[in-house]
């Protein structure tokens, strides 16, 4: 088996924290609950019961220990999760700071 190239710049972390997903006001029907599976500086991989489409623009809390933390970003894939749940893998990429549009 050949294995593929790394294409990610940033170096992934296998980390399980719960979440949830609000994509605001421009799409109230993605929301919910799910968890990481990998964070880096530039993006997170998701697991989720609802399929979010691809190019919408997301805002995650992120629940690490006692600490909540805001993260806005765009879904980038979707796909089944490899165990038969019925769950989502979602990649998303955060946004940069400057790019992130404040009410």
């Amino acid at each position: 088996m050949v294995e593929k190239p790394e294409r990610r710049k940033a170096i992934r972390v296998c980390s399980l924290n719960f979440i949830n997903i609000d994509s605001g006001k421009e799409n109230p029907v993605t929301y919910g609950l799910g968890r990481t599976l990998e964070l880096n500086v530039e993006g997170a991989t998701l697991e989720v019961a609802d399929k979010l489409p691809v190019g919408v623009f997301i805002e995650v809390e992120l629940a690490m220990g006692d600490v909540i933390t805001t993260l806005k970003g765009e879904v980038k894939n979707v796909q089944p999760s490899a165990s038969e749940s019925g769950l989502y893998r979602v990649g998303i990429q955060f946004l940069k700071p400057n790019t992130v549009h404040l009410e």
